[in-house]
């Protein structure tokens, strides 16, 4: 297996373990989660942005549904992005996530972006 290959699958995994206790955090509703929401004024959608997580992470591991989850990972860091925004947090922590999102895809799958 290439070296881009095996950090990717880490980096995929490591962000997959991450972002799934952070769904489970979102969920069961810690106080951070909590503030975020409710500073945002969207705490009705706190449980459903749990589970999106959740479903994108585990899209994200299955090598058959790894696009898909890049694409939903994509698409919730600039909604975080955008939210915290709002609130007037920084946005420096999912702006560098979503970079590492499009490395990992870079990773394993360079075939992508080489012509």
């Amino acid at each position: 297996m290439k070296w881009n290959i095996k950090v990717g699958w880490t980096l995929t995994v490591l962000m997959g373990i991450f972002l799934t206790i952070s769904g489970l955090f979102t969920i069961i509703g810690n106080e951070k989660m909590n503030f975020i929401f409710q500073s945002a004024n969207i705490s009705d959608y706190q449980i459903t942005v749990g589970i999106g997580k959740i479903i994108s992470s585990i899209l994200l591991i299955i090598p058959q549904t790894f696009i898909i989850g890049i694409l939903l990972f994509s698409a919730f860091w600039g909604g975080a992005i955008v939210t915290h925004m709002s609130i007037g947090d920084p946005i420096i922590v999912q702006s560098v996530l979503l970079i590492i999102t499009w490395i990992i895809y870079a990773l394993r799958k360079p075939e992508h972006f080489i012509r």
